[in-house]
């Protein structure tokens, strides 16, 4: 038997259904000298090669009783040994034949040998650690049906070109089995009219797994890297955003993405980036929407402050409530983009061509922290912006903004040909609520004059407090002085009205000087100089009043 040996025969034979009645009977030339355990291999009785006659006698007894007693009688003993001796050169053929086979089984490469039509003979244990499947099932099955798809139709025209030379399936395209990644050399083997195959077999799934964890590791560093130096360059938060958005969706193979911030003021969600697409129908949203509501898979996310994978987003209990016109789901990933156990915003994205994996959390979580971080950087310049140009204790624009606002309103002012007004507010006994009542209570006096200066004014108009009890009021696009008279009288009709501090009642007067442009000067020093010098004129009456430079 070429190829395949007597053990192996018979194992094959034994897992044959229709086979199992059979009764076989193994005729061995290396009986004497090396032991045969025929009985585990599943045959029925070994006859050991010898002289003629003596060979033809023992087959002829293993025959009747293989009549009379059928496939349930075995013999545990190797008939016909007894007229035969130990041959050293076969003892020594033998011997070299064992440290072959115990170097193959115990090499961490597969090799598997197939003759014919691809049926396999020989199958060591690290290929049937590979494959996954007993030598009984393996043996004599054909190689080729190991594999499907595109992998089988690769090995079949290889088989078929196999002459002299070797071919292979390298590491850059392996074949797969069984989730395996498999690279294949193909040995032939010819030996007078006999011809083999023999195949060493290589995983390397956990290499490529490590390689594959390396690039995406590499890859996630590499779009964080450049994300925190956006956040440190002057690039836009939408610019930011947008950057996070598209990395996310090329790293985890979405087609759909969505990254929006939580509105400090409002409580709603609003859009920095999403895909096009996000909203079914519609080429792009409308501009400056926002979700006052959090439903659905993005609302669980929200509401738990807490990622999640779903690649059955239709049957997933979490998606209840997606709003109308919303792209149908069928797999989703969201992070929440959290920053000191504060939630700012969300990542998320939907529809990828593979499932979702743990890997593909990781890269969510990790650029939805770099969001909150960019969310909060965004918030704290802006911050540091506000307190660069408003008064800490009042909110009102101070000094140095307004001085900007003053020269942009003339500007204005001369570009429609219209006028602007500029009122210079003191209040009258002030620091006398300070001495008599604290600073405390000046502090809450001052807070409330500059709530009623802003209910007296325009959105359009400025107030600014330039320090201690002193107050500018720019009245943009203007008529006349009438215009500013009245704004003067209602400011000074609020101001009549006490105020109450620590249950004492303190009344508030003040004297305003008003200037006019062009009317009175054509540059701001022009403007406040003459404002503060009327504003002096009123205060040295007594009173609460109002008067215009002359």
């Amino acid at each position: 038997m070429p190829n395949i040996g007597g053990d192996k025969l018979c194992k094959i034979v034994r897992r044959m259904p229709r086979l199992n009645e059979t009764y076989i009977a193994i005729i061995s030339g290396v009986a004497a000298e090396e032991a045969v355990d025929f009985l585990s291999w599943g045959a029925n009785a070994c006859v050991a090669k010898g002289p003629f006659k003596e060979l033809a006698r023992n087959l002829m007894i293993v025959i009747e009783r293989a009549e009379r007693c059928g496939v349930g009688n075995c013999c545990g003993e190797v008939m016909g040994l007894d007229n035969l001796y130990q041959r050293g050169l076969t003892k020594e053929l033998l011997f070299s034949n064992k440290h072959s086979l115990v170097t193959i089984d115990n090499i961490s490469e597969g090799i598997v040998e197939f003759v014919r039509d691809s049926k396999i003979v020989y199958a060591n244990p690290a290929a049937l650690s590979v494959i996954d499947i007993t030598e009984e099932k393996l043996l004599a099955s054909r190689f080729i049906d190991l594999f499907t798809g595109q992998d089988r139709l690769r090995i079949e025209k290889i088989v078929a070109r196999i002459k002299k030379n070797p071919l292979f399936i390298d590491e850059s395209e392996p074949v797969v089995l069984g989730g395996k990644s498999l690279v294949l050399a193909f040995l032939p083997v010819i030996h007078d009219d006999h011809c083999s195959v023999i195949v060493i077999v290589q995983d390397i799934t956990k290499r490529k797994l490590a390689e594959e964890k390396l690039s995406f590791e590499s890859s996630l560093n590499e779009a964080a890297a450049k994300i925190a130096e956006m956040l440190v360059s002057t690039r836009s938060m939408a610019d930011v955003a947008a950057f996070i958005l598209e990395e996310a969706k090329v790293m985890t193979e979405s087609p759909h993405g969505f990254i929006g911030y939580i509105d400090v003021e409002s409580g709603e969600l609003v859009p920095s980036a999403m895909s096009t697409e996000m909203m079914a129908g519609q080429e792009r949203p409308p501009a400056g929407f926002s979700f006052c509501k959090f439903r659905g898979l993005w609302g669980w996310v929200l509401n738990n402050k807490q990622s999640f994978i779903t690649n059955d987003a239709q049957n997933d209990a979490r998606a209840v409530g997606v709003p109308k016109g919303h792209i149908p789901i069928k797999r989703f990933i969201g992070a929440p983009a959290m920053l000191n156990g504060q939630l700012s915003g969300l990542l998320a994205l939907a529809n990828g061509e593979r499932d979702y994996t743990s890997g593909d959390i990781k890269v969510v979580e990790r650029f939805a922290s770099l969001y909150a971080l960019a969310l909060q950087k965004q918030r704290n310049e802006a911050q540091i912006e506000y307190l660069a140009h408003h008064d800490p204790l009042t909110g009102l624009v101070n000094r140095h903004l307004f001085a900007d606002r003053l020269k942009a309103g003339m500007l204005l002012a001369a570009r429609h040909r219209l006028k602007l007004a500029l009122l210079f507010i003191d209040l009258n006994d002030f620091k006398m609520i300070n001495d008599t009542l604290g600073h405390e209570a000046g502090d809450h006096v001052l807070e409330e004059v500059a709530r009623r200066l802003l209910a007296s004014v325009r959105g359009s108009d400025t107030v600014a407090r330039l320090g201690g009890d002193e107050f500018m009021v720019i009245l943009q696009d203007i008529q006349d002085q009438r215009a500013a008279a009245t704004v003067a009288e209602k400011i000074l009709s609020t101001f009549r009205q006490p105020v109450l501090v620590n249950g004492k009642v303190c009344s508030i007067g003040a004297a305003i000087g008003i200037s006019v442009y062009p009317d009175h000067g054509k540059d701001s020093e022009t403007l406040i100089r003459k404002a503060d010098k009327v504003m002096y004129q009123v205060k040295g009456k007594g009173e609460s009043g109002y008067d215009f430079h002359k």
